[in-house]
């Protein structure tokens, strides 16, 4: 239910943007501005759920490998 009310604001913002670009009234861009950042900054963790568990996974391995060379351990040859 989450997801339908994110996708739905991100849908506004869309349909904002492209009234505000045809018509060239500065209020719809400003209304699709704002609708964008709302749904960047409080939906995106609902909608990107499986970007952002990768995202994490690979901070993880990048991590452990940080830690390998700052610990002196070679890497493995071909990489």
């Amino acid at each position: 239910m989450t997801k339908i009310k994110w996708y739905l604001i991100l849908f506004i913002a869309l349909a904002c943007f492209l009234i505000g670009l045809n018509t060239g009234e500065l209020a719809f861009n400003i209304i699709a501005i704002i609708l964008g950042f709302i749904v960047y900054r409080y939906g995106s963790g609902s909608i990107l759920t499986d970007y952002h568990s990768r995202k994490e996974a690979q901070n993880i391995k990048h991590k452990q490998f940080q830690k390998a060379l700052a610990n002196g351990k070679p890497s493995k040859k071909g990489r």
